[in-house]
């Protein structure tokens, strides 16, 4: 594993170690991962699909001060760059990754938070092979059904101003005709900068306090368009649903979810039905990213839960 000093990491005075870069085959792709910290595993999953995992480096700071944080750069995102087609870009490949990593690092068990996508990432990876998983933590995770992606475009959407509720509304209609007629890859720049644009457009509404997002912006080569598409198509047209096999996990878990959060607390309260003795919180004036608008009291459930 090569050691590098991230610029993120080296400005922020609370990471106890340096942060280390590895990297492993994986499905005949080279998936990056990076290191910080020492103690019992913790794998963080990043949201997406296809977003550069960079904005979850303050939570591995954080957490790194007690445990070994393993950050997974997912396939098609990050620095884990591949040819982007459902034989490269599919489930069971994201969750060889996670494996893969473990392997080269030696942990036949480790603790997993997932983010948002990566929240989904997380239970199937716990449902599938649960003696390797210690704990789960599912912050803002996506649901454990699609029911959560209309759901969570519709509360996405009603939290924007009006002003931009109308542009993203007449914006994102020209953007779906625009990509049902388009017969070429990769999709053109003036069509990736339109989806660009709405997306960030979108940013405020995952937040309480809008003007968060501001500080929050998504450059060009922070999300790769093509994997999310293929990846929200994928769920759909399968029609994914774990909620039964969640059933059967006996794996110590945490829900934490902030009230305004556009994944919705019928999101969060379903999957936390699913899963047996999982613990369920509610941080208040609080939306998608609870350790940037909340973070005394997310790192206080999640420092409480690794630790117990």
């Amino acid at each position: 594993m090569q050691t590098t000093i991230d610029p993120q990491m080296a400005a922020d005075r609370t990471s106890p170690h340096i942060l280390q870069a590895g990297s492993v085959r994986s499905g005949g792709q080279t998936i990056h991962f990076q290191v910080l910290g020492e103690g019992a595993p913790l794998f963080l999953l990043g949201g997406g699909p296809g977003l550069s995992p960079e904005y979850m480096l303050p939570v591995m700071a954080d957490l790194a001060k007690a445990h070994q944080c393993i950050l997974i750069h997912q396939r098609g995102s990050g620095l884990s760059t591949v040819p982007i087609s459902a034989e490269t870009i599919n489930l069971s490949l994201f969750l060889d990754d996670i494996l893969k990593v473990a392997a080269e690092l030696k942990h036949s068990s480790f603790s997993i938070l997932g983010h948002s996508w990566g929240g989904l990432l997380a239970m199937e990876l716990a449902v599938r092979y649960p003696n390797r998983i210690d704990k789960l933590l599912l912050i803002g995770a996506a649901g454990s059904n699609t029911d959560y992606i209309p759901l969570f475009m519709q509360n996405l959407f009603e939290s924007l101003p009006p002003d931009d509720r109308h542009f993203y509304a007449t914006a994102g209609a020209e953007l779906m005709q625009l990509l049902a007629a388009l017969d070429e890859q990769p999709v053109p720049d003036e069509i990736f900068r339109l989806h660009l644009r709405l997306y960030n457009l979108a940013m405020k509404g995952y937040f309480f306090d809008q003007s968060l997002a501001q500080s929050f912006h998504i450059g060009e080569q922070d999300l790769n368009l093509a994997v999310k598409d293929l990846m929200e198509k994928w769920l759909l047209d399968t029609r994914w649903n774990i909620r039964k096999r969640l059933k059967a996990l006996d794996v110590p878990t945490i829900l934490i979810q902030g009230r305004q959060d556009p994944m919705g607390l019928e999101t969060a309260l379903a999957t936390s039905r699913a899963i047996p003795h999982s613990s369920l919180h509610i941080i208040e004036r609080c939306g998608h990213l609870p350790w940037l608008e909340q973070p005394g009291e997310f790192y206080k459930l999640v420092g409480e839960f690794l630790r117990n």
